[in-house]
């Protein structure tokens, strides 16, 4: 694996880390804070790298199916999605090791896929990988301090959903990533399980709704 690739791999879980300890005020809420802060700009100094910039850009150029793939292709995707899936999900978290992805989280990721059909969300640059991080982010800071104000169970609930933004955003950003140094064959699996990783992220931490 290319070095600096491992190393963003690294800084997002340590930023999926950082954030987690923030939704738990540990030690405490403004140093939580800060420690996330800190740790996401270390995700965004490593995607701003050039070197990794430019592998980025190649892998999401050329695995977007919605771009790459006629609809015949995709068809046959999604049928290979359902026969091959054991593999998939083995090549797919072993990209991501430092993120200790389960195979039933990738096996999530997948069944929405099949039941939805798109590719999730759509990022096709590194530029627009940051944006949406940046994004993502403040959400989990905004909803991690209004979560304090609510009664016990909103907050339980609020909490939950935070959690669970917070695991989404890290595995969309890893898959993409990780999978830079997979073979290009696997490419479209990949996109496809970032994208829909990063678009339940934003359904748990904006709202969005991908109809």
């Amino acid at each position: 694996m290319d070095p600096k690739i491992k190393a963003l791999l690294e800084a997002i879980a340590e930023w999926q880390i950082a954030c987690d300890r923030l939704s738990r005020a540990v030690p405490d809420p403004k140093t939580a804070e800060r420690n996330a802060q800190i740790a996401q700009q270390n995700v965004l100094a490593k995607l701003q790298d050039e070197s990794v910039q430019c592998i980025l850009d190649h892998f999401l150029q050329q695995a977007n199916p919605e771009k790459a793939l006629t609809l015949s292709a995709q068809d046959t995707l999604r049928q290979t999605l359902v026969a091959e899936r054991s593999t998939i999900v083995d090549v797919e978290a072993k990209s991501v090791h430092p993120l200790q992805l389960s195979d039933q989280t990738l096996e999530y990721l997948i069944a929405i896929y099949l039941r939805s059909g798109t590719p999730g969300a759509v990022v096709t640059t590194t530029a627009e990988l940051e944006a949406l991080l940046k994004q993502l982010h403040a959400a989990i800071v905004a909803e991690t301090t209004a979560s304090r104000q609510l009664p016990k169970k909103s907050k339980r609930q609020r909490k939950r959903r935070l959690a669970t933004g917070i695991t989404f955003t890290a595995i969309g950003l890893g898959l993409l990533a990780g999978n830079t140094q997979s073979q290009q064959s696997t490419a479209p699996y990949s996109y496809i399980l970032g994208g829909n990783a990063l678009l339940q992220a934003i359904r748990d931490l904006i709202g969005e709704s991908s109809d």
